[in-house]
């Protein structure tokens, strides 16, 4: 059942990671520690007009708005399987420009 749970959420996972996975970036913090997220910003850094009409209104659910709102309270982001995932992607990008690099 746990197999058939990451075959069924991954994509979904995935979507979310490249749309929404570099929002840690976007939340700028003050001398307090206290952080904003710059949400004009982090829409405006998706390449793709279709993601960010997406990204713009997802930003308005309550989901995401709760997610945001732990974001800007902790330091750190959280150690959690959505995080987790965030950064092997980034770990592929970066690993796949290094190759193209070299080729």
């Amino acid at each position: 059942s746990e197999q058939l749970n990451e075959h069924v959420s991954g994509p979904f996972v995935q979507f979310f990671v490249k749309t929404v996975g570099h929002y840690a970036s976007y939340i700028k913090r003050e001398a307090n520690g206290q952080g904003h997220f710059q949400e004009r910003a982090f829409y405006k850094a998706l390449n793709s007009k279709t993601i960010r009409r997406f990204v713009k209104k997802f930003v308005k659910t309550q989901l995401f708005s709760l997610f945001i709102q732990e974001a800007e309270k902790s330091q750190t982001p959280s150690a959690g399987y959505f995080q987790r995932k965030i950064l092997e992607y980034e770990e592929q990008k970066k690993h796949k420009k290094s190759r193209e690099k070299t080729v």
